[in-house]
């Protein structure tokens, strides 16, 4: 009876043709003439009635060939490849993002979709110096790499090499997987959009960043140019504020003003109206002629408005003269009125709209 070692299951081996052999494929025992990938001794094809089919070493006292699992998926996923001749190539995605000037985040993103790609040529563990890529092939006349990772990533000089040679190269993860796998499994991940593959690098990578930062500079600076219209509307509505808003001769001694008033009103066409301040702290409105004022409008307005008049109010109400006033607790006699009057009271053009 062979005896076998001790060891992670197998799923392919080097068959007598020199080509991956799947445990399926093989008749049982040590005749399946097949040899380990890794330490090249030779396999035993376990194909019982309980376990899972696997090939393993024969046992010969504590030998242990620990990559043989890793090796074997590895070589089969190249031949896979050699013998298809075609990759579903992964989705190249480009973000990136700009700041205006204002704080405003801007994005884009920019997307190369995924597709199934025939490959004209496919060389197996072909040199290209100074690299050696597990696979190299050729589509559409232009150089194709494809690594297969089952444990250990491309290290940082073989990516600076891919980089240099120009050659868009994509991965295959195997890490995750069970090293017991069969054809149809590793087919199945070459053919489709399997989140297995990825860009290591894509050679029209620098221009696709191009034209996507030269699309978000254009987006940014329409962007600012409206902020700028905006700011300057807001500038021009403030200069014509300024340039009908300003501080009037001094009053007549002698000029009306209620007691308690807390805002004056004076409209063009001759008259007045007081808020007023009841001793019980109630605003109310007061009106020299009743024709000329709307006393809904203006006790809405009045009410609303008594701490910060806006040009907005003056022009609706057609309004001359405006008191405002900081602390309207403290307003309560005629001569605290009439100061704050004389401090704060503005005088506004005829030609409003």
């Amino acid at each position: 009876m062979t005896r076998v070692a001790h060891e992670p299951l197998i799923s392919f081996a080097c068959g007598p043709d020199g080509a991956a052999a799947s445990i399926e494929d093989v008749p049982s025992g040590l005749a399946c003439q097949c040899t380990c990938f890794a330490c090249k001794k030779p396999l035993v094809a376990r194909k019982g009635q309980i376990r899972r089919w696997s090939f393993a070493h024969e046992s010969t006292g504590n030998f242990s060939c620990e990559w043989a699992a890793e090796t074997a998926l590895h070589y089969a996923m190249k031949e896979i490849i050699a013998q298809e001749r075609c990759i579903f190539v992964p989705t190249l995605e480009i973000a990136g993002e700009r700041k205006t000037s204002y704080g405003e985040t801007v994005q884009l993103v920019a997307q190369q979709q995924g597709k199934l790609v025939a490959l004209d040529t496919v060389e197996l563990e072909y040199s290209v110096h100074p690299i050696r890529p597990d696979v190299v092939a050729y589509a559409g006349g232009h150089r194709l790499f494809i690594e297969v990772i089952v444990t250990h990533a491309v290290d940082e000089e073989k990516q600076r090499h891919i980089r240099q040679l120009g050659a868009s190269a994509i991965t295959i993860d195997l890490s995750k997987h069970d090293r017991i796998v069969d054809r149809h499994l590793l087919r199945q991940l070459l053919l489709s959009a399997a989140a297995e593959k990825g860009w290591l690098f894509h050679r029209q990578r620098e221009r696709l960043e191009f034209d996507l930062f030269a699309e978000l500079d254009r987006r940014v600076s329409a962007k600012e140019a409206e902020y700028a219209e905006r700011v300057k509307r807001r500038l021009d509505e403030r200069q014509r504020e300024k340039a009908l808003l300003y501080v009037s001769p001094p009053v007549a001694e002698d000029m009306p003003f209620a007691d308690g008033a807390v805002m004056c009103f004076r409209l063009l066409r001759g008259g007045e109206a007081y808020l007023k301040r009841s001793p019980q702290g109630a605003l109310t409105l007061e009106y020299t002629r009743q024709e000329d004022i709307d006393v809904p409008a203006l006790t809405e307005i009045g009410l609303a408005r008594a701490e910060m008049p806006t040009l907005w109010n003056i022009a609706e109400h057609q309004l001359i003269y405006v008191i405002p006033y900081l602390n309207r607790n403290s307003v309560s006699t005629t001569n605290r009125s009439r100061s704050e009057y004389m401090k704060y009271r503005y005088q506004i053009g005829s030609d409003l709209s």
